[in-house]
């Protein structure tokens, strides 16, 4: 089997200028994103939409097909909307779309969903007062005691992202619904500016990796926190 590789695609779509390069390697878009196309594409899907959901919506989209290309698709695939995960994709690529704040990203890997497990998730942090509102429905006090030295929001988001991330990555073969205990925070290592975050499954519901453990890729920046995950099954 061919080894495992990936691009993460970063577009810091809500503000002119310049993005900082995002993480984990991410190549940050710029120039024409061909967003006036994807608004043509989805305006029936889009209806109803307030402005900012409409902008995420089609620039993850559009980093989706920009890393469809990069990645050796030979369609020009505007992926289909779908209230679940992981977004609609053509035959042979498994894909991932995140989006919030002034983020939106993507990344494929050109493989199939029997062969890998993908998922990508960008947090916002909260005000302190929702995350401390949210945080006994994300967060165990076991977790919590493992956490980095982080602020109360910036913990927050990255373990919601980090959680999130799983999530998109195991719905396709999960065997039923994923809570946010099912996830379980054992140790997060830091590796220069990210960390080496790993998770336990519970032993239920999570098919083929069912009571395992699954390594992240986390990063906790100034506007948010992202996390990755990319194995074979």
């Amino acid at each position: 089997m061919a080894a495992l590789t990936f691009e993460l695609y970063a577009r810091h779509h809500c503000r002119r200028g310049d993005a900082e390069p995002f993480v984990f390697g991410s190549k940050p878009l710029g120039g024409d994103l061909a967003l006036g196309e994807g608004r043509s594409v989805y305006a029936p899907t889009l209806e109803g939409f307030v402005s900012k959901k409409r902008e995420h919506f089609v620039a993850g989209r559009a980093c989706l097909r920009e890393a469809l290309k990069d990645a050796g698709c030979r369609f020009d695939h505007w992926a289909p909307y779908k209230a679940d995960y992981p977004p609609e994709m053509p035959p042979g690529f498994v894909g991932s779309i995140t989006h919030g704040g002034d983020w939106a990203l993507a990344i494929c890997v050109p493989r199939s969903l029997d062969e890998v497990f993908l998922g990508v998730d960008w947090e916002p942090h909260p005000p302190i007062e929702r995350a401390r509102k949210l945080w006994s429905r994300v967060i165990d006090d076991e977790e919590a005691s493992r956490l980095p030295s982080l602020e109360v929001s910036r913990a927050f988001s990255f373990v919601f992202s980090a959680k999130e991330a799983l999530y998109k990555a195991f719905s396709p073969k999960a065997l039923g619904a994923l809570g946010f205990d099912a996830a379980k925070l054992i140790e997060a290592a830091a590796e220069g500016d990210e960390y080496r975050v790993t998770y336990r499954l519970d032993a239920k519901n999570w098919g083929p990796r069912d009571g395992s453990t699954v390594v992240l890729r986390a990063r906790s920046l100034d506007e948010g926190a992202a996390a990755l995950v990319v194995g074979e099954w």
